[in-house]
Order: structure tokens, then sequence, then C-alpha cells
């Protein structure tokens, strides 16, 4: 038999019982003493000892992205590092391998897109939806504010320069009938717009139109421009969310 950690022999077990408890069979042989021993041995025999896991701090990720950028894998690449650190991302959040069938419908509905960055009007932050992620277990989604700052390892004019040398056109998946409306009412909200002159211009009769929209980004556009910059944004600009 190969070598096998107590962690890996944990992960097994979990993946075993998982597969139990989804067809309804027994699992009352994974609270086992026998297969506790046996968990309890392996850790004794080959130790505790946990995988080197080293941070990228701010210093390091400048010294990697000093380099200038020669080809378009050079722009994915350093609009990737930059985004992953600003918006706190595990790296895996956005990439894939080729297990990941890139182009299938699977793929759309789980991974990283270019249809899931929104860079603002003015360029002052762009918003990454990440549609599915570890703490998201309810694969609801959740949008992510990253604010640009006077930089030139800027995260969003990195990504504006990717896609003006890399253009791959617009991604149609989830575009749907009420696309347009949903995109009306969020661009109302974002613009400052109130909720009661929101739904005169959408002719709602109900709060129902309140389902089309996020709350104010003005939030989480401080926090973030604060975190990238160790400056808070003046009391005064709180108030109104960023174009």
């Amino acid at each position: 038999m190969k070598r096998l950690k107590g962690a890996t022999l944990e992960g097994y077990i979990s993946g075993l019982r998982s597969y139990h408890v989804d067809r309804m069979w027994p699992v009352d042989m994974f609270t086992s003493e026998t297969l506790r021993r046996i968990i309890k041995g392996s850790y004794e025999l080959y130790g505790r000892q946990k995988q080197l896991r080293l941070p990228i701090t701010k210093v390091i990720l400048d010294k990697i992205i000093e380099d200038p950028l020669v080809t378009k894998e050079d722009a994915n690449l350093r609009a990737c590092y930059l985004l992953t650190f600003a918006a706190f991302l595990r790296l895996g959040e956005v990439t894939y391998s080729v297990e990941d069938k890139p182009g299938s419908d699977w793929f759309f509905e789980t991974k990283v897109t270019r249809s899931c960055v929104r860079i603002s009007p003015t360029a002052d932050h762009l918003v990454l939806h990440l549609k599915r992620s570890k703490t998201d277990v309810k694969n609801e989604g959740v949008s992510i504010l990253v604010a640009a700052i006077d930089s030139p390892n800027c995260p969003v004019k990195a990504i504006t320069h990717l896609l003006a040398v890399d253009p791959q056109g617009i991604d149609p998946n989830g575009i749907t009938l009420h696309s347009f409306r949903k995109g009306a009412a969020q661009h109302a909200k974002d613009s400052g717009l109130r909720d009661d002159q929101i739904q005169t211009l959408g002719r709602w009769s109900s709060q129902a139109f309140k389902l089309y929209f996020k709350t104010s980004a003005a939030t989480l556009y401080a926090y973030n421009i604060q975190f990238q910059t160790g400056k808070p944004l003046p009391f005064g600009t709180l108030t109104q969310p960023p174009p």
C-alpha cells in the first residue's frame, strides 16, 4: 500500500460518507473505533506536518509584475495577479484547467469569464461577479467591488489594458429578455436615483423593482480604497456611490 497521511485518510473517509448519505445508505461504520485507530496510527507514523503556505505580500507582488508586458499572456497574468490580490481571491477562483472543459455550459455557469467584470464609466472601480467560491455554500454568487488607485499597479488599469490589447467580445451567456430592464434599474440605482424615482421610471406598481438591483456600493468602494491605499475616503464622499 502507498503511504497515506492521516489527513488524506480522513478526506477519503469523508468522501465515502457523503457518497453513502446521498444514496441514503447506512453511515454507522464511519464512526467505527477501528477507523479512528487507523487514522490515529497514520498521524503517529507520518506526523501532522502541514503544507507550507507562504503569503504573497504587496512587496512580493510588485516584484512579480515589475517586468514589462511583451505578450498578451503577460497582460493576462498581470491583470490576474493584481485582481486576485485586490479582491482577496484564491488564484483558483479566477483560473481554470483543461479538465474544467472550457466552452461547456458547466464552465460558463461556474467559472469567471470576461462577462463577470464590469468597469464603471469613469474607470474608478470595477465589479467582479464571482459565480462560485469556497465560502459561497449555496452557489448564489457574489459581487466584489475593486477600486481604482493612482498607481501603475492598479488592478482596474490592468484589466482595462488587458481588454484593450486582447479583446474577445461580449459573452452572451446569462443575457435574458429581462437583461435590459435589470440593467436600467441597476444603472439608475448606481446613478443615485431614489427608489421612488426608479419605481416611477420603470412603471412598477409594487416594491418588486428592488429585486433588480443591489444595494449601494459606496461602502464597499470606500473599504477597497482604504485597503489598497491605507487611507480612508473623506466622510462626505461616502454618501454617494461610485458612478
